[in-house]
């Protein structure tokens, strides 16, 4: 039987002061020992869809309301709103015609000039085929050009669709469906094709009376002259909101500036713009600066220096540097006191087409599922589905399939990722060795990283590094090229008697060191079955030469510090070792520190 828990409790005493303390509950062993690492691309934290929402340029694209006819929508002859097995929601129109004929299109929506946007929705042909577009209109309502989807023919399930476009005198929009056949559509939604992906983009003040995303520019080097002046924010001078940030140039300038944000894959065209407005001979200026991957400056843009008691847009329309990693918009001040409000940073359509490939760059499994996820920074014009293809290291095609679009993905929060992307199951290809996708989409290519399918290619890849982390982790033991030695006085309770429970593994990004981390024992166990399941793998790797292999080195160094925690009158286990009162254990410093 497995030791339970009982009621204790451990404070620290000198030094790396540590907490212990215990409680009784059942023992839960779980332990993610092995890993396959899949490659994708880091999101953007702070990504934002533009001003102009979906819902703000057409109403009710999903049809969840109205009375006799979802609202907004009009139905037309051979059309039916329906209830019943949707794409979301509980509602979708319907639509049936022997020969191509509109079966719904939206009210006017209001567009911006000039602006790219985006038509997508959900479509299930079950004969026939069936089309989405968007006309674009005049200020009379006139149609004045025509963007459509790719058709979609019949097929089981929902598909999505998309297009893309703009007209340059449109100030409004309306969405169609046509049919021949038989087909629905659902969730269909306009949007903006630029994405903002600013953080407080009103220079809003917090309650402790600071602008979040924003601070002074430290960088003398970016204008001509002294920097030097202050900045505040300001509740009775402001275009919008709360609040705007007033910058005071007290010498020849001074600037604030937003952080410095990712670029995302792909796109080079940006816009950045703030609002602003001058008091007497003050002048303000926007610059935008350009950073690589070590945050090095290589690039600096700037507007002309503009000087109006009004308030006044200033923006920027650039291509990226190729070698930029990221950008910040900086707001400078000369000759007195100057208020920014309301900036922005969008990414604008691309003008390149572009395709990528994620994969398992750890390999695959021979017998196992295997997936990879095209995208593209564009959607086809032909037809929504790509062609995935698997060649070997010297081109001949051993695999071919054809891939509907999974859709566009959004954040957490309705984040636009900027891109569309296709998952692809290839889990029926089982030929052994070196392999690198292909993805033909419109007319782009892409090719992924070489990956290898194989016998036993997961845990070869990973096992040392799994075997590795808890190494790294150890506490109470110099790890060369880590750390020295750390918490050699651990641990004390809190009527001051100590107890020796030195060793174990620190917690995954911290000091302390947490029992149900250690699997209460269930740690020590998967790396003893790891290495008994597969000696052949785990029991290659010998760190120290001491002719037992690492996997149990670091069993027996979990299970030496299990038994420090177990109470010998009870043989319950204690629970935490960790900080005690006063003491900071999640501080970026060595353990020994």
């Amino acid at each position: 039987m497995p030791p339970t828990r009982e009621e204790a409790g451990i404070r620290p005493g000198h030094g790396p002061t540590r907490r212990l303390s215990a409680l009784r509950a059942n023992v839960t062993v779980g332990l993610w020992l092995i890993w396959a690492m899949s490659i994708g691309p880091a999101a953007d934290v702070i990504s934002e869809k533009s001003t102009l929402t979906a819902s703000e340029a057409l109403a009710n694209g999903s049809f969840e309301t109205g009375e006799a006819g979802p609202a907004g929508w009009r139905i037309r002859e051979g059309g039916s709103w329906t209830a019943g097995a949707t794409h979301g929601g509980e509602h979708y129109v319907s639509g049936r015609s022997k020969k191509d004929r509109l079966i719904c299109e939206s009210d006017n929506a209001t567009l911006e000039p000039g602006a790219d946007y985006r038509l997508e929705g959900w479509v299930r042909c079950s004969s026939g085929e069936a089309r989405l577009g968007l006309d674009f209109l005049d200020p009379q309502g006139r149609v004045i050009s025509q963007t459509a989807a790719p058709p979609v023919r019949a097929a089981d399930g929902w598909q999505f669709t998309a297009t893309e476009g703009n007209a340059a005198a449109a100030t409004g929009a309306r969405a169609w469906f046509r049919v021949r056949g038989q087909a629905d559509l659902d969730d269909v939604d306009l949007a903006p094709v630029a994405c903002s992906f600013m953080g407080n983009k009103g220079l809003e003040a917090d309650d402790r009376g600071r602008i979040p995303y924003w601070s002074e520019e430290k960088d003398a080097t970016l204008l001509q002259g002294r920097r030097a002046g202050e900045f505040r924010p300001d509740t009775e001078t402001k275009r919008g909101g709360k609040s705007s940030a007033l910058v005071i140039s007290s010498g020849d300038w001074f600037a604030i500036s937003s952080v410095n944000y990712p670029l995302a894959a792909w796109t080079e065209r940006y816009e950045l713009s703030v609002w602003t407005q001058c008091k007497g001979p003050a002048t303000a200026q926007i610059l935008t600066c350009w950073m690589d991957d070590l945050q090095r400056v290589v690039r600096v843009d700037s507007s002309s220096p503009v000087n109006d008691e009004h308030w006044q847009r200033l923006s920027l329309s650039l291509i990226a540097p190729t070698n930029a990693a990221s950008v910040r918009l900086v707001a400078a001040a000369r000759r007195g006191q100057v208020w920014f409000d309301d900036g922005n940073l969008f990414r604008l359509a691309p003008r390149r087409h572009r395709v990528r490939i994620f994969v398992n760059q750890v390999g695959y499994q021979q017998a196992g599922p295997k997936s990879a996820v095209v995208a593209s920074n564009f959607f086809p014009t032909d037809r929504s589905a790509l062609t995935f293809q698997i060649m070997t290291p010297a081109g001949r095609l051993v695999s071919k399939q054809e891939v509907p679009c999974s859709g566009r993905i959004y954040g957490g929060t309705d984040n636009d990722w900027g891109w569309y992307f296709w998952r692809v199951d290839f889990s029926s290809f089982r030929k052994a060795g070196p392999c690198r996708a292909r993805a033909q989409v419109g007319d782009a290519r892409g090719e992924s990283a070489p990956f290898r399918v194989g016998r036993d290619v997961l845990l070869q890849e990973t096992a040392r590094s799994a075997v590795d982390f808890f190494f790294i982790q150890r506490c109470g033991f110099e790890v060369p090229g880590w750390h020295k030695p750390c918490h050699l006085d651990d641990a004390k309770l809190p009527d001051g008697q100590h107890l020796d429970v030195i060793g174990g593994w620190h917690s995954a990004g911290d000091y302390n060191k947490l029992m149900y981390e250690h699997g209460d024992g269930g740690v020590v166990f998967a790396l003893l079955k790891a290495l008994q399941a597969a000696p052949e793998i785990f029991g290659r790797y010998d760190r120290n030469g001491d002719g037992l292999p690492d996997a149990l080195d670091e069993a027996i160094w979990g299970a030496r510090f299990v038994a420090r925690m177990q109470i010998p009158e009870s043989g319950a286990l204690r629970n935490h070792v960790q900080q005690g009162p006063g003491r900071q254990w999640t501080k970026w410093s060595a353990p020994e520190a």
